[in-house]
C-alpha cells in the first residue's frame, strides 16, 4: 500500500496558460470541472463549479484575458460514455461565471449527441473563434454571439464530419490548418473558406476505402496538427492508426502546399495471411513497447512543436518522445511503467503536449506533468496535496468492520483506500473499478481492473500497487480469463461473503472466494456482454437479479434469445428464483430501445422489489421500479432532472422503501410516502455522482 500524495490524481483534457501571468495555468476536465493555478501548479482552485459539463479546452482572449471561452463535450472519452457537449460557453470575469453562445447543441435528440475536440482563437481579432468538433467546424465574428458551419461539402471523401483539429498560422492567422479524421485542410481567410491540402499526404485511398475503411488494419482514426513560430510556414501532420504509428509523421515547409514523409512504422500488410512487419530502426512511438502494434490513438495523441527549432518535436500517446531533426528519429522521454518515484515517470495516455520556450507540459490521465530538461526528469504539477481533486471514480466500497474506512476505483489511476479523517493510500495500479471488502475480515480486499479482471488481497495494508500480494481470481475458460464488459460487476454474497457473483456475457458464481468458478447462465442472458449489475436479494439469497446493456453492435435490438428464456439478446433485466438455475426475462416495458441501463439495486426486505435506472438524456426514462419481481414496471422518473442520466441506487433497509439515485446532477431521493424525487445534496458539490453507499 502506498501513500497516495503525489500525481496521478485524474484525467485532464488540456490546458491553457494565461497571455501575461506566467504562472497562472486553466485546466479542463471531462467530468471535475475547470480548475486554476497562479503559483505554477503548487496549489489550484476549482474556478467555476461545472463538472456535469465534459470540459474539453478553454481559449482565452489574448488582448482582455478576462474573457474566456469553454468547448464542452469530452471528446477522447466519448468511447468510454464521456458527457457530450452543450456547445461553447463564454465568462467575461476571469471564469467565475459562464453563459451560453450561440453555439449550443441539444444532448437529448436521440442520435444528435456531439463532442467537442479543439478550440482555438484568433491572435490579433480575437472576436473571431473556430471550434473542432464531431458535427464539423464552426465559426464565429462576433465572439460567440453567432456561430455557423464552415466545412460543408468540402469533405468529400470522409464518412462523417468530424473534425479533430484546427490551427491558426503563428504569424499570419488569415491562414489556418484543420483536420478531419483523415483529410487536412486550408484556409487563406482566416477560416470562412477551405481547400484540401494533397501534396505528399497520404490520399484517402492510401488510408482505407469508403466500403472498408473499418477493416483495413492502417486506416486513420484522428489526425493531430502542429506549428511553431520557429519558422512559420512549417506545419505537421500526425496521422492515428489503431495498429499504431503506420501511417506517420508529415512535414511541410510551405504552408501545406508540399509535405514529406518524416517516419513512421511498417504499415501491417492488407493481405491477412502475410508475416507482421518488424522494423527495428522505427519504433512505434503510439504503442506500449517500441515494437509493438499498440496504439491509444483512438483515445489519445498530443504533439508539440518547440517554438525556437522546427526540428524539435515531441509526441505524446501511451508515453512521450522526442525527435531532435524534425520527425526522422526518435527517443523515449517518459515511461509511464516507472514507479511514479522515478524522475522520468509520466502517468500514460497524454491527451495534450506544449512546448513552453524550452519547457514540456503533458496533460494526462494522471494529471499534468512539466519536464524542464527535454524529458530526462519530469514532475507533476497537479499533486494531491495541492488541493485538485478530480478522480473520475467509477465504485465506492465498504467493510461493516471499519466504517471510517472507505475504498474506490478511479479511472486509470488505481484503487484507493480513503479514510474519513483523510489518509489515502492506493492499494492497486491500473484502472480502478469494482471493489468489495469481506464484512468478515477487513483486510480481505476484492478489486477490479479493466474487462473483467479480479484480484483479492487478504492483507490490504501490504498489497503492492503493482498487485504483489494479490490472488487473480478471474474466472477462466481453458486456461483463459475470461473478458467482461469495460466495467464488470462484482458483488459478494449478502449471506455468504465466500461466495462472489461476477457478470460477464454469462453471469459466474464462486463459493470459496474465487479459487473454482461455475458458469450459471450458459447464454441463458443472451450474446451481449455489457453487463451493468448483478444483485442478490438479502430477503432471499435464492433471488438473483442481472441488468444488462444491449451489445454495441445489436443497436439495442431484441434476438431470438435462449430456448430456455425467449427474446433475449439484446439486453434487459434477467431473474432466477432457484439461485441460478434457471432464469427470466423480466424487462417488460422498460424503454430498452430508448436508454441504456445503468444499475439495478433490490430492496433488503423483499426480493421482488427492484428499482433499475438509466442513462442517457432523453427526458422521462431516468428510473423504474417492480413490485411484483418485473412482472410490471412503474415509471419512477418524475422529480429527476430529464438532461441528465441517472447513474446509480442504493436502497435502504426499513419498511418505507427509502432510495437514492445518483445522477449527473448529483443525488436524488425519494421513498413510498412521496410521490416524487427530492434532491439530497446539501453541501455536496454540483458533480456527477456514479456510485453510492448506504453504511
Amino acid at each position: 500500500m502506498q501513500e497516495a500524495d503525489g500525481g496521478d490524481v485524474g484525467r485532464i483534457s488540456s490546458f491553457v496558460f494565461h497571455p501575461s501571468q506566467p504562472h497562472t495555468i486553466y485546466a479542463a476536465t471531462p467530468v471535475g470541472g475547470l480548475w486554476r493555478t497562479q503559483d505554477d501548479g503548487t496549489n489550484w482552485v476549482l474556478l467555476s463549479n461545472l463538472p456535469k459539463l465534459g470540459i474539453t479546452e478553454i481559449a482565452v482572449n489574448p488582448l482582455a484575458p478576462d474573457t474566456m471561452y469553454m468547448l464542452t463535450g469530452d471528446g477522447d472519452g466519448r468511447l468510454m460514455h464521456g458527457p457530450p457537449s452543450v456547445g461553447v460557453l463564454k465568462s467575461v470575469n476571469g471564469g467565475r461565471d459562464w453563459a451560453e453562445t450561440g453555439l449550443s447543441f441539444d444532448a437529448g435528440q436521440p442520435g444528435q449527441m456531439i463532442w467537442g475536440h479543439r478550440l482555438v482563437i484568433h491572435p490579433t481579432t480575437p472576436a473571431i473563434l473556430m471550434a473542432a468538433t464531431t458535427a464539423g467546424l464552426f465559426r464565429t465574428t462576433d465572439g460567440g454571439q453567432t456561430w455557423a458551419p464552415v466545412t460543408a461539402g468540402i469533405i468529400p471523401f470522409d464518412r462523417k464530419s468530424e473534425f479533430w483539429d484546427v490551427r491558426f498560422h503563428p504569424t499570419d492567422p488569415s491562414v489556418v490548418y484543420a483536420a478531419s479524421t483523415t483529410q487536412v485542410y486550408r484556409s487563406s481567410d482566416a477560416g470562412q473558406t477551405w481547400t484540401a491540402l494533397r501534396g505528399g499526404l497520404p490520399t484517402y485511398g492510401d488510408l482505407c476505402s469508403y466500403s472498408n475503411c473499418n477493416f483495413y488494419p492502417n486506416f486513420s482514426n484522428r489526425i493531430r496538427l502542429a506549428v511553431t513560430p520557429a519558422n512559420p510556414d512549417t506545419l505537421y501532420v500526425l496521422y492515428g492508426s489503431p495498429r499504431g504509428f503506420t501511417i506517420g509523421l508529415y512535414r511541410s515547409d510551405d504552408r501545406g502546399n508540399t509535405f514529406g514523409k518524416r517516419s513512421s512504422t511498417t504499415p501491417v500488410s492488407k493481405d491477412p495471411n502475410a508475416p507482421v512487419p518488424l522494423d527495428l530502426t522505427q519504433p512505434n512511438i503510439f504503442g506500449y513497447k517500441d515494437n509493438d502494434f499498440a496504439s491509444q490513438s483512438n483515445y489519445t495523441i498530443g504533439l508539440a512543436i518547440s517554438p525556437t527549432s522546427a526540428d524539435l518535436v515531441h509526441v505524446g500517446a501511451v508515453d512521450t518522445w522526442e525527435s531532435d531533426d524534425g520527425g526522422r528519429t526518435w527517443k523515449r522521454t517518459s515511461r509511464w511503467s516507472d514507479d511514479p518515484g522515478n524522475r522520468q515517470y509520466v502517468h500514460a495516455d497524454v491527451h495534450e503536449l506544449t512546448d513552453r520556450g524550452g519547457t514540456l507540459y503533458a496533460a494526462t490521465d494522471g494529471g499534468i506533468y512539466r519536464s524542464g530538461d527535454g524529458g530526462n526528469t519530469w514532475e507533476s504539477i497537479t499533486k494531491m496535496t495541492t488541493g485538485i481533486t478530480i478522480a473520475q471514480i467509477y465504485h465506492v466500497c465498504g467493510g461493516q468492520r471499519e466504517p471510517d474506512v472507505l475504498y474506490y476505483g478511479a479511472q486509470d489511476n488505481g484503487s484507493y483506500r480513503l479514510n474519513t479523517n483523510g489518509a489515502i493510500s492506493k492499494i492497486a495500479g491500473g484502472d480502478g473499478f469494482v471493489c468489495q471488502v469481506d464484512p468478515r475480515y477487513p483486510n480481505t480486499v476484492y478489486v477490479g481492473l479493466p474487462y473483467g479482471d479480479i484480484y483479492r488481497t487478504d492483507d490490504v495494508a501490504h498489497a503492492d500497487v503493482g498487485m504483489g500480494g494479490y490472488a487473480h481470481v478471474t474466472p477462466t475458460v481453458g486456461g483463459a480469463s475470461i473478458s467482461g464488459p469495460w466495467l464488470t460487476p462484482f458483488i459478494l454474497s449478502p449471506a455468504d461473503p465466500n461466495s462472489i457473483y461476477a457478470c460477464y456475457a454469462d453471469l459466474w458464481y464462486s463459493h470459496d472466494r474465487g479459487l473454482s468458478w461455475v458458469n450459471l447462465t450458459n447464454g441463458a442472458l443472451g450474446e451481449s456482454q455489457e453487463c451493468r449489475q448483478v444483485a442478490v436479494s438479502p430477503s432471499d439469497p435464492k433471488t438473483i437479479y442481472v441488468a444488462k446493456e444491449a451489445s454495441w453492435d445489436q443497436a439495442h435490438t431484441l434476438g431470438d434469445g435462449d430456448a430456455r428464456t425467449p427474446l433475449l439478446g439484446g439486453g434487459g433485466v434477467f431473474r432466477s428464483t432457484d439461485g441460478g438455475a434457471t432464469w427470466q426475462w423480466v424487462t417488460g416495458t422498460l424503454p430498452l430501445a430508448e436508454a441504456a441501463v445503468t444499475d439495478l439495486a433490490v430492496s433488503p426486505t423483499d426480493s421482488r422489489r427492484v428499482w433499475v435506472t438509466f442513462g442517457g438524456y432523453r427526458a422521462g426514462t431516468k428510473v423504474f421500479g417492480t413490485t411484483d419481481g418485473g412482472v410490471t414496471w412503474t415509471n419512477l422518473t418524475s422529480g429527476l432532472p430529464s438532461d441528465y442520466p441517472a447513474n446509480a441506487l442504493a436502497v435502504e433497509n426499513g419498511n418505507t422503501n427509502g432510495v437514492y439515485v445518483g445522477t449527473d446532477d448529483g443525488v436524488y431521493y425519494r421513498d413510498d410516502r412521496l410521490g416524487t424525487w427530492l434532491p439530497f445534496r446539501e453541501g455536496l458539490p454540483n458533480t456527477i455522482v456514479t456510485s453510492l453507499l448506504i453504511d
